[in-house]
């Protein structure tokens, strides 16, 4: 079930990067993106973090490389810091604009998201490697 949903994100963020290559093909929008450095990072955070990311993850799910009851809350808090990254990193340069809404500033959204995807990482090789060795306990 969350390979399915893991590849889906990976080929959802892979037609985004397309869709966006296509629009900075436009003046206005090369300008923009020149100009905004936030919508670059988002831009560059979809395809390394969005597609690659979650391809190998979900390759890792298919190889049975990850399948502790830990590895699921692993790859749900993953998914739930790389959209919200995703997110702040897009509305950054409009936050001014929805202040009145939030508590904190953009950056610090982006450092809390930043630190769950982080320790995602951390989980999931914690259940990779525990894993690794309840196979190799069971083999000897």
């Amino acid at each position: 079930m969350y390979s399915g949903l893991l590849l889906l994100v990976a080929l959802i963020g892979f037609i985004l990067k397309l869709l966006l290559q296509l629009i900075s093909a436009l003046p206005a929008v090369a300008q923009m993106a020149y100009e905004v450095r936030p919508v670059v990072i988002a831009y560059l955070h979809l395809v390394l973090v969005g597609v690659i990311s979650s391809f190998l993850l979900a390759w890792y799910l298919e190889k049975d490389l990850l399948k502790t009851r830990s590895a699921q809350c692993g790859i749900m808090l993953y998914l739930i810091s790389f959209f919200g990254m995703e997110l702040c990193l897009l509305l950054t340069p409009w936050w001014n604009l929805i202040s009145k809404l939030v508590v904190f500033p953009a950056s610090n959204y982006t450092f809390i998201f930043c630190a769950f995807l982080c320790l995602s990482c951390l989980i999931l090789f914690r259940s990779a490697f525990s894993s690794k060795t309840e196979k190799s306990q069971y083999e000897g």
